[in-house]
C-alpha cells in the first residue's frame, strides 16, 4: 500500500500522495498493521511538507504519534503529537487539538500514567465542546471513564460510560460505541457484576466485528473469555479465546502468547476434570 503513495510522490503529485497515504493509513490502523501504518505515514508526511499543506501535516503528525505509541516508541510519539498540537493551535482548529489530546492520553496510558491521561481527556472534551463536535465529546468522556477505571475510581467510570453511550447513539458513532461497551464491561467486572460485564462484551465484540476492527475485537474477545471463565462457562470462554488468538497471531501481536496460555490452562483443567470423573 505504501508503494502507491510513493509512486504518486515520485510523479510529483504530492497532494495526492499525502492524502492517499493518510487514507490508506487509516485502513492499516484498523487492521492492526502498525509497522506498515508508520511507513506509509512517513511517505505521506514528506509529501505534505513538500506541498506546504499545514492541515495535512498536522493530521499526519497526529497519526504518526498514535502509530509510534502503539509500537512503544513513546518519546517519538510525544514529539509528533506535540508538533500536531502546535499546528492545530496555529490553525485555530479546536477539533484537531482535541483529537491530538486523545492521542496524548492514550500514549500516557500506555506509559502507565493514567492521571495525566485523564487530564488530556478532560482538555480534549473542552476543545470538542468549543468545536460543537458531539462524537468527539463522547469519545473524550469514554476515555476519561477508562482512566478513572485504571485509577480504581469505578463509580466515576460508570457515570462517564453511561454519558458517552448516550452521545454515541445520538450521533451514530459506532466506533466510539463499541469501545465504550468494552470499557463498560471492564468496569462491571471490577464491580463484581459479571453478568452485566458479559452482556457489555458481547455488544462490543458484535460491533467490532461489524466494523472490521480486528485489534480491538481481539481485546474484547479476551475480556469476554476471561469473564466467562470466571463464571464457569468454559466452552464459551474457550471459543472467545480461540477467536482472539487467531486474530492476534495473524497480527503478530505478542498478546497471542498470553491468550494461548489461557487456552492451554483451560485444556489442562478439562483433562484433569475428565480424569477425575473416570476414577
Amino acid at each position: 500500500m505504501s508503494a502507491a503513495a510513493r509512486l504518486a510522490a515520485e510523479a510529483g503529485l504530492d497532494v495526492l500522495a499525502w492524502q492517499l497515504g493518510w487514507i490508506l493509513g487509516r485502513y492499516l490502523h484498523r487492521c492492526g498493521y502498525w509497522q506498515e501504518w508508520k511507513a506509509i505515514l512517513h511517505v505521506a508526511l514528506a509529501a505534505a511538507e513538500r506541498a506546504g499543506d499545514l492541515p495535512g501535516q498536522a493530521g499526519i503528525h497526529r497519526d504518526l504519534g498514535n502509530a509510534l505509541a502503539r509500537l512503544g516508541s513513546f518519546a517519538d510519539a510525544h514529539a509528533h503529537l506535540g508538533l500536531a498540537l502546535g499546528m492545530y493551535q496555529r490553525l485555530g482548529d479546536s477539533a484537531g487539538q482535541a483529537h491530538t489530546r486523545l492521542g496524548l492520553g492514550r500514549t500516557l496510558e500506555l506509559q502507565a500514567r493514567p492521571r495525566e491521561a485523564l487530564s488530556q481527556a478532560r482538555q480534549a472534551l473542552e476543545s470538542y465542546q468549543a468545536a460543537g463536535h458531539r462524537a468527539g465529546q463522547g469519545n473524550a468522556i469514554s476515555n476519561a471513564g477508562w482512566y478513572h477505571s485504571l485509577l480504581g475510581e469505578h463509580e466515576q467510570a460508570l457515570a462517564c460510560y453511561r454519558e458517552a453511550l448516550a452521545l454515541h447513539r445520538e450521533v451514530d458513532n459506532r466506533d466510539g460505541e463499541c469501545c465504550t461497551w468494552d470499557c463498560l464491561g471492564d468496569t462491571y467486572r471490577h464491580l463484581g457484576q459479571p453478568d452485566h460485564a458479559i452482556a457489555c462484551y458481547r455488544n462490543s465484540t458484535r460491533l467490532f466485528r461489524e466494523l472490521g476492527n480486528r485489534p480491538d475485537l481481539a481485546v474484547a474477545l479476551t475480556n469476554l473469555g476471561d469473564t466467562l471463565c470466571a463464571t464457569g462457562q468454559m466452552p464459551d470462554a474457550r471459543a472467545a479465546w480461540q477467536e482472539a488468538h487467531v486474530i492476534l497471531d495473524d497480527l503478530h501481536d505478542p498478546g497471542a502468547a498470553q491468550v494461548l496460555a489461557r487456552l492451554s490452562r483451560a485444556a489442562t483443567a478439562t483433562a484433569e476434570a475428565s480424569g477425575r470423573a473416570h476414577l
